[in-house]
């Protein structure tokens, strides 16, 4: 098997400290075992599929998955041999690293399907192997975990729904989007999910389909750019990916019962 890792000397001044972050390309010999682990460990698999055994709860983790596996616990993670996994992964430690934990509820979670989070670990690793010194790394990893336990909060959120984590996982997306460019068809793709499907879970669960809530965030956007900017009404349709500037001052007017310029005034 190989592995592109990078290490740091363990700095026990640090809040956040970052031990390894690496990539694993696996095979049937790969196995870890750690009792009563020194640090946590939090990983992606980029394709195969393998175990986690964390205290007698088991795991596969494949494609699209993440594990998080806490310091203070029995660690136990093997590749499948037919299948074996390829993962980026970070193992770090620290106070800081334990209240984030803690202040968004994740002591207790293991195991994530997030294919869309996979951007946040080639941070980690980007970081690693950029950044000119250990306390550089530590202290951008920590702001990159903070986002990630951020997003794998909402996911803790997503259980608890009726119908699932789907309808929960596309409104969290569309809350957190920044560019407003994107049609369903996109985050579909990155979701790994059908168009289809994600439409019939988004009406169910919140009684309107994903397109017609992505309009409203929009325009919701809207009416704070016009309250709390000075933008023009045609920069604010631009930033909020509207191609045509009559067909956005239309359709806030008839959300809002005025027009973009008589909002402003009002």
């Amino acid at each position: 098997m190989r592995e592109d890792i990078v290490s740091f000397a363990e700095n026990k001044d640090m809040p956040f400290r970052v031990l390894m972050c690496g990539i694993s390309y696996c095979d049937y010999s790969y196995r870890i075992e750690r009792q009563n682990s020194e640090l946590n460990v939090i990983e992606y698999i980029i394709s195969g599929t393998g175990t986690v055994n964390d205290n007698g709860r088991i795991f596969n983790p494949r494609e699209g998955d993440i594990y998080f596996l806490k310091c203070g616990e029995n660690h136990l993670y093997y590749s499948d041999a037919d299948e074996p996994w390829t993962k980026i992964w970070l193992n770090f430690s620290g106070r800081l690293a334990s209240k984030i934990t803690e202040c968004y509820n994740l002591e207790k979670e293991i195991y994530f399907h997030a294919p869309e989070l996979k951007s946040y670990f080639y941070e980690f690793y980007d970081i690693s192997r950029s950044c000119i010194g250990a306390k550089a790394v530590c202290e951008q990893s920590s702001v990159v975990f903070l986002r990630l336990a951020q997003r794998l909060c909402e996911y803790c959120k997503d259980k608890t729904s009726a119908r699932g984590s789907v309808a929960y996982k596309v409104k969290n997306y569309i809350d957190d989007m920044t560019d407003y460019s994107q049609k369903l068809d996109d985050i579909a793709q990155k979701m790994s999910y059908s168009k289809n499907h994600i439409i019939r879970e988004f009406k169910a669960e919140f009684g309107i389909a994903p397109y017609e809530y992505m309009l409203r965030r929009r325009f919701e956007i809207a009416g704070s750019l016009l309250k709390n900017t000075a933008y023009s009404v045609s920069e604010i349709s631009e930033k909020l990916g509207f191609c045509d500037t009559g067909y956005f001052s239309g359709q806030f007017g008839i959300r809002y019962g005025a027009s973009p310029s008589e909002y402003r005034k009002k």
